[in-house]
């Protein structure tokens, strides 16, 4: 019976998404179509739900490689390399000739394709091995004789599935709305006051600005005078060096305070430019400036963050993200006037100081914030230690 297959088909959908946590990626009520994914122990597994009859098994070779298609068209939707696939076709009877022995090459972003049949004669014998599949345990369906509570339940569960869809997209939405992009603001115009100020009574090129100004000078700091690490963050050598990283801060700043806060962001961007800056004076004896320290500070939230949301961080700036961070360090170990030890130190740090203050929309424990506050104030002692040893005459 239609209704009772309509049934059957919301009725999963909802034991997987709330039972058992599947992300529901995409909804076709029309068409009776529902997309969900997980991520099982290193292994995206993907289950595309459809009440479709299917009679032919070319036609349901056809229909499993468009599937596969429209995963390596969506791999950002689908992210990781190892993805579990399985189609299950809810009807009335199965395929009428053989379809047990069709193949399914894994194709470029799906490594494993299973298809399951939920015919009205076979369902309940099914059923049970999908589960098992899973390695899930759902409610067993009581059936009934009567056609009008299955479409009672039927269309109560598909509100429920569309509720939570939309329920779980809003979330979504509000993780990158949680702050507004306020601080990245002030950052950007202290740092073209600053260097205007360089301009007017020096030159930003100059070696006694810089220091007179407060770049990081190895023997300054060694002295006492250890604001430099903090100051030296809104310092820029050039027209071109100012450019380039006020650019990196809008982007990479609204980013992050709007998913972190203006408070937390606060946070985020002086422990990581102070990190950077330490990492600078451990292993950079040259003059430094720039607020390059700290904006990659902001690449390593991002990462924390991806760690934390790992789907949504795919589906959104993941791979981008990390190809941006991969070809900045590839950049500066090629180009040797670029400060490496800021840029790393600054990543680090800027990881560090999120694990810190955690993420607005989790709960954080006290002990990872326990633990990061350690692991910075060990790495600072370190780094610090080192780079006065170095500038007293040690050799390490």
């Amino acid at each position: 019976m239609f209704i009772q297959q309509e049934f059957y088909l919301w009725r999963l959908s909802y034991d997987l998404a709330v039972n058992q946590r599947f992300d529901i990626v995409f909804i076709d009520a029309q068409n009776s179509e529902i997309w969900l994914a997980k991520e099982q122990r290193g292994i995206q597994v993907v289950v595309r739900l459809v009440h479709k009859e299917i009679n032919w098994r070319n036609e349901l070779k056809r229909e499993v490689d468009d599937v596969q298609y429209h995963i390596s068209r969506n791999k950002h939707v689908f992210p990781g390399g190892r993805t579990r696939l399985h189609c299950v076709f809810i009807s009335e009877y199965p395929p009428v000739d053989e379809w047990d022995s069709i193949e399914y090459p894994p194709a470029k972003h799906v490594k494993e394709v299973s298809v399951h049949f939920l015919d009205d004669a076979e369902k309940y014998k099914e059923l049970p091995f999908f589960m098992k599949h899973f390695q899930i345990s759902l409610q067993p369906y009581h059936s009934t004789t009567e056609e009008i509570e299955y479409e009672r339940q039927s269309q109560y569960l598909k509100q429920q599935v569309m509720s939570i869809h939309k329920r779980r997209k809003k979330e979504f939405q509000e993780v990158f709305s949680y702050g507004k992009t306020v601080i990245t603001f002030v950052f950007i115009i202290l740092n073209l006051i600053v260097f205007a100020l360089m301009e007017r009574y020096g030159a930003s090129t100059s070696t006694s600005t810089l220091i007179e100004f407060g770049a990081k000078y190895n023997p300054a700091i060694i002295e006492g005078e250890w604001w430099r690490i903090i100051t030296s963050m809104f310092l820029h050598i050039g027209i071109v060096h100012l450019l380039m990283n006020m650019l990196a801060l809008f982007y990479l700043g609204a980013a992050v305070e709007k998913i972190y806060g203006s408070t937390r962001f606060l946070t985020i961007y002086f422990l990581a430019g102070i990190f950077g800056g330490s990492a600078s004076f451990m292993l950079n004896p040259n003059i430094a400036a720039g607020a390059s320290g700290a904006i990659f500070g902001l690449f390593g939230a991002l990462l924390y963050f991806g760690l934390k949301n790992k789907r949504l961080f795919f589906q959104t700036m993941g791979y981008n993200l990390l190809m941006i961070i991969g070809i900045n360090i590839a950049f500066g170990l090629i180009v040797p006037q670029i400060d490496n030890g800021a840029h790393i130190g600054g990543l680090a740090g800027g990881f560090i100081a999120s694990m810190m203050v955690g993420l607005p929309s989790q709960q954080h424990l006290k002990r990872n914030k326990l633990v990061a506050v350690i692991l910075y104030g060990f790495c600072m002692v370190v780094m610090l230690s080192i780079g006065i040893f170095k500038g007293d005459g040690f050799s390490l």
